[in-house]
């Protein structure tokens, strides 16, 4: 007889924000470091995942802004920080192709 023993770690009282960046087309563009900041502090910048995708985990919420830290080659970007829609922990960012 074989038993299985899983471990689960709860990640009790988090909150997820997501943040997924797209080309014009609405494409997804891996790659792009992420880095969100609250008034105080910032979090460790993120790369985006091969669906554009980046998540962030923390417990408090708390107003948070986003900026990119690194751009992939051939998009350009501001120095936009983007804001999370008051009770939103989604956004979608559209990075522009270089001219």
């Amino acid at each position: 007889t074989t038993t299985q023993t899983t471990t689960t770690t709860s990640k009790v009282n988090m909150t997820q924000y997501v943040v997924t960046v797209t080309d014009e087309a609405g494409n997804p563009i891996p790659g792009v470091m992420v880095q969100m900041c609250n008034a105080t502090s910032c979090l460790p910048p993120c790369s985006s995942n091969a669906q554009g995708v980046v998540l962030f985990e923390n417990k408090d919420k708390d107003d948070y802004s986003v900026k990119f830290a690194v751009l992939p080659e051939g998009y350009t970007a501001d120095a936009t920080e983007y804001f999370f829609d008051e009770g939103s922990f989604e956004m979608t960012i559209v990075l522009k192709a270089a001219a």
